[in-house]
């Protein structure tokens, strides 16, 4: 319920004639620079306390929520942008002290005016009345946003879609300054078009769409892990395509080798037979008594 609220948080064109401001006789122009010059407040004050940039934009989307609901003509610009920015830092879990947003606001306040820069006393009466009413105004705020104070900034859409697209540092550089800008105005929550008005999707269509690209998603990561499966399939082919021809090489090799062994053995056994064939007349006369050789003549013979 809370989130349908908070994406629900925009202005038509007729409503943003008819402000609290414009019913106090404040003018369209006047209205705008008062804008800007309250964004401005935010965005330099965080700077000076060394804020992220999510808290600034944080505190110009309350600025602005806050001037939709309330009259300029009734609530300080300056007042409101120092709470914005101390609301702000607290909803970003980057708190800063109220005496420090006090001191930041007003040393600019000096030097915009070109007042001489004057140390504000923690223990001084002026401090406490500023003090005061940045509490004042904070509870002012949360009344008017019914206490729901979540923003949901773009800029960690834009780095995401930028690293997945693989953009220039150029264009990356200057869509950040587009997100960084836009709070200074109230385009952000007005519904564009001229004379329709855009149709406002219910929470079930949202949640259709939604499952819908997730769906898409999925198969997209299917489809790419199936066609890595057919690549590291077609590579495990390949490697047992190459293992096959080298056990063939290596057994062409040993067949090769054992040629040459059997080769060799059959030389050696061929000439044992031909030395023992010559040997054998020589017996034969021994044993028939045509001669009588002696035996050292028959080792040696052999």
């Amino acid at each position: 319920m809370i989130y349908t609220v908070i994406d629900t948080f925009y202005l038509t064109d007729e409503q943003l004639k008819n402000s609290p401001s414009r019913k106090d006789d404040i003018d369209e122009a006047t209205e705008t620079n008062l804008r800007i010059y309250g964004c401005d407040l935010i965005q330099e004050s965080g700077i000076l306390l060394r804020l992220p940039q999510a808290v600034m934009a944080t505190g110009q989307v309350l600025f602005h929520r806050f001037y939709c609901k309330k009259s300029f003509a009734r609530f300080n610009v300056k007042r409101v942008a120092a709470s914005c920015v101390w609301l702000a830092s607290k909803l970003e879990e980057s708190p800063r002290k109220a005496r420090q947003v006090l001191i930041v606001f007003h040393r600019m306040e000096c030097r915009r005016e070109n007042l001489p820069i004057v140390h504000l006393d923690p223990f001084s009466k002026k401090y406490a009345e500023l003090k005061t009413d940045l509490s004042r105004t904070e509870r002012h705020i949360l009344k008017e946003m019914g206490f729901i104070c979540h923003v949901e900034h773009p800029h960690k859409f834009i780095s995401n879609y930028l690293a997945t697209l693989k953009i220039p540092p150029e264009l990356t550089q200057e869509a950040w300054n587009l997100a960084n800008d836009r709070h200074g105005f109230l385009l952000s929550m007005a519904v564009e078009g001229e004379g329709r008005e855009e149709p406002i999707q219910s929470k079930s269509e949202h949640r259709t769409e939604a499952s819908g690209e997730r769906n898409k998603e999925r198969e997209r990561v299917k489809a790419r892990d199936r066609d890595r499966g057919r690549d590291s399939d077609r590579e495990r082919e390949r490697d047992e395509i190459d293992r096959d021809r080298d056990k063939v090489k290596d057994r062409k090799h040993r067949s090769k080798d054992r040629a040459k062994d059997s080769g060799g053995h059959s030389e050696k056994s061929r000439h044992h037979s031909s030395r023992d064939r010559d040997r054998l007349p020589q017996l034969f006369l021994f044993f028939k008594g045509e001669g009588s050789p002696s035996t050292s003549s028959i080792l040696l013979n052999q």
